[in-house]
């Protein structure tokens, strides 16, 4: 895509930086084209990226919905502080701008529903079915110790499974991010076990349906979701629990055993967010809040590191989770 505004070698420049590290980038050099036809347009000369242009350009858009603008927001945001570390100074747009409302509400499983869930596939689930029974509890077990999305447990290929380093490749992540899964040692032993007794049914993925050796659906997940967790007898409401609380789970965990570990939060959290496949901080830095709620007694450590490094004003994209 070519680019002729003011700022069309800062695009391309921004764009080859992000592609080098891992985004894929397709919708976003579409809507820097639409950025860089702004600037032409209002005959735009400074290098200078300013809040007045930012908000013009966003705000032009009429009719769209407010998450659209979020997102046009959440990459211009990302320009700005490249041109800002590359000596061009720019008005970086802050969170508060385009804020969109979410009645998110996670939910935590307990240690005692995690417990009954998984025994619960063991003992009582597809006993007329052992490959089914095998593949719910290895899916289920994936994303609660790994707190991967659905879709890149379904989306794990074979060929992306390093068994030497034990690390799983996932590709077309929801953020356009490759990324890696090092798996620890208890769940490897369970996913080689698992290859090494249904190799026959697999093509490409590690999950298929074993009658037609497609790739196994969300949807079929969802649906034996329900039926264990009717077997186990655990109450299902709108709240939750659902498939995506594995990962919720996982993320709480991860910060109360790192805090418990007294690990630096200031390390830590970009690392997590990394490993969740965030496109920023500040969507892993909700579950710091969650966890803090859930754990009084870490209180004093998520307070103070709050206090001193997080910036008032953030909003989140639950989407983003």
């Amino acid at each position: 895509m070519i680019y002729n505004g003011i700022f069309k070698n800062k695009i391309d420049d921004f764009i080859k930086e992000k592609t080098g590290l891992g985004f894929k980038y397709t919708r976003e050099k579409e809507i820097l084209k639409d950025f860089d036809n702004f600037t032409i347009k209002n005959n735009f000369i400074s290098e200078f990226m300013t809040k007045d242009i930012i908000i013009s350009w966003i705000d032009s858009h009429i009719g769209i919905k407010l998450i659209t603008k979020k997102h046009y927001g959440d990459l211009i945001r990302e320009f700005g502080k490249y041109l800002n570390r590359h000596d061009k100074i720019s008005f970086i747009l802050p969170n508060k701008y385009y804020p969109v409302k979410s009645d998110f509400k996670a939910y935590i499983y307990s240690d005692n529903e995690l417990f009954i869930f998984f025994r619960t596939i063991k003992q009582k689930y597809s006993l007329e079915n052992e490959t089914k029974q095998d593949m719910m509890y290895l899916i289920f077990k994936l994303l609660y110790i790994t707190g991967m999305r659905v879709s890149e447990v379904l989306g794990i290929r074979i060929k992306n499974i390093n068994y030497n380093d034990q690390i799983i490749l996932l590709e077309n992540t929801k953020n356009n991010v490759e990324r890696l899964i090092v798996l620890k040692d208890e769940i490897f032993k369970e996913l080689i076990s698992y290859c090494s007794k249904y190799n026959k049914n697999m093509k490409d993925y590690l999950f298929t349906n074993a009658k037609t050796k497609d790739k196994f659906t969300r949807h079929m997940v969802y649906a034996n979701f329900r039926i264990i967790l009717d077997l186990a007898d655990i109450t299902h409401t709108k709240h939750g629990p659902r498939v995506h609380d594995f990962r919720h789970t996982f993320a709480v965990h991860s910060f109360k055993q790192g805090i418990d570990n007294k690990v630096d939060l200031n390390s830590f959290l970009p690392i997590l967010s990394v490993y969740l496949g965030h496109q920023d901080i500040y969507a892993t830095e909700k579950y710091l809040h969650l966890t803090n709620e859930l754990y009084p007694e870490i209180r004093m450590t998520v307070e103070t590191y709050d206090n001193e490094i997080i910036p008032d004003g953030k909003m989140i994209n639950y989407e983003d989770l």
